[in-house]
């Protein structure tokens, strides 16, 4: 499946392995990705090689799926806001809206649900 603008994708290489981020747009064998590492959004260039959709490494997993509705208060145990606190805002699909506490004022950031445990 080709990854395409909008995608959320986890970063499996590179300087960025394990950040999660949105695919801004595609251009040949690299993505110019938005990452949500390190409390400040950013961007950067990405070979395509160098990522996947977090869906894939969920799969992998061996753990239960993990259940969040809206209201629940949840710990990020994955990706670029990993032991950050959050109330979890919207679920949709394999992706949670999280209002997290980590650097400064709270924001919300949307983070996959294989990241996330309940409180």
């Amino acid at each position: 499946a080709a990854m395409q603008a909008g995608d959320t994708v986890q970063v499996t290489g590179g300087g960025y392995k394990g950040s999660t981020g949105v695919i801004q747009e595609v251009d040949g064998e690299l993505a110019k990705v938005s990452l949500n590492s390190f409390g400040a959004p950013m961007t950067a260039r990405i070979p395509l090689s160098q990522l996947e959709a977090p869906a894939t490494a969920a799969a992998a997993s061996t753990t239960a799926p993990v259940q969040v509705a809206a209201g629940d208060e949840v710990n990020v145990t994955g990706g670029g806001y990993k032991g950050s606190t959050g109330l979890v805002e919207a679920v949709d699909g394999d992706l949670a809206k999280v209002k997290v506490q980590s650097f400064g004022p709270p924001m919300s950031v949307r983070i996959p649900i294989s990241q996330l445990e309940k409180r």
